[in-house]
């Protein structure tokens, strides 16, 4: 009978710290997720009054609000914005960066900084530098906004991604040319409707014109390798170019001019699977 008893007394005890261990993970679990949603939505309210106004809601999607200006660079515009809009969206990326339980991941360190930089002066930067791949420091594109010492990313320096900067030969390189001498963002017609196949980096480069001054500017992250666009590699789940760009620069930025869903339905008007 005592042998009994003890067998009785085991499982209880057992089962009982199972349920409590069960409990703790899904206790864990639903903070995990909470931060998560308090990230994303804390993301998209500095850009809530930022939308182009003449963006038509309903069936008809208004104009085109981005450019490709490179192979899988895409110039997206957020209309006009104020000094203070601008500040909101850096603010809420350092924000997003520090989890107020940990310390930033590496992840968070993908782009430790956002600034607001001249389009013009970036274009123009971007138009004298000298081709190639591996170029010293020194020969990298360096803008007045920067602090001494700092560069872009090498591959503003390659061919594929700075010729547009001189020589325009597409119509949306043009038109991005266009907006840096006049301020105005006007998209030509799509020569074709369907999005490129995924496979090559892809990410958004966000632009604005000051409320104030009609400056056109753009911001720019800073990563390990430089400051550069909110761009990175494909992804096999990726249905697209547009959705590499996408969800690339939302987790480059820590969602801070928005999550892949929204830049995807704002942009694009597509909606991801």
């Amino acid at each position: 009978m005592l042998f009994l008893v003890n067998i009785c007394l085991f499982f209880f005890f057992k089962q009982k710290t199972a349920y409590e261990m069960l409990r703790s993970l899904v206790g864990s679990e639903m903070c995990i997720r909470d931060r998560y949603q308090r990230r994303v939505r804390g993301a998209l309210q500095p850009m809530g009054n930022c939308v182009n106004p003449d963006q038509q809601a309903g069936p008809d999607p208004g104009p085109r609000l981005w450019l490709q200006v490179w192979s899988g660079g895409f110039v997206c515009y957020f209309g006009a914005m104020t000094a203070a809009q601008r500040d909101a969206v850096i603010q809420t990326h350092e924000r997003n960066t520090v989890d107020p339980d940990q310390n930033p991941t590496h992840r968070d360190l993908e782009m430790s900084t956002l600034m607001w930089v001249s389009a013009p002066g970036f274009r123009d930067a971007i138009a004298g530098v000298q081709h190639g791949s591996r170029l010293p420091m020194s020969q990298r594109v360096s803008l007045p906004e920067f602090r001494e010492g700092e560069r872009c990313s090498s591959w503003f320096n390659e061919r594929w991604c700075a010729s547009w900067a001189s020589h325009p030969t597409t119509r949306d390189q043009v038109a991005f040319h266009d907006f840096c001498d006049t301020g105005r963002f006007e998209a030509p017609e799509l020569e074709r409707r369907e999005p490129e196949p995924a496979g090559i980096p892809a990410g958004l480069m966000p632009c604005c014109i000051d409320r104030e001054t009609a400056e056109p500017m753009l911001l720019m992250g800073r990563g390990s390798s430089g400051w550069s666009s909110f761009q990175g590699k494909a992804d096999r789940r990726d249905q697209s170019l547009w959705h590499t760009a996408a969800r690339e620069a939302a987790k480059e930025s820590c969602e801070a001019f928005g999550n892949r869903e929204d830049l995807l339905s704002r942009f694009f008007h597509v909606h991801s699977a």
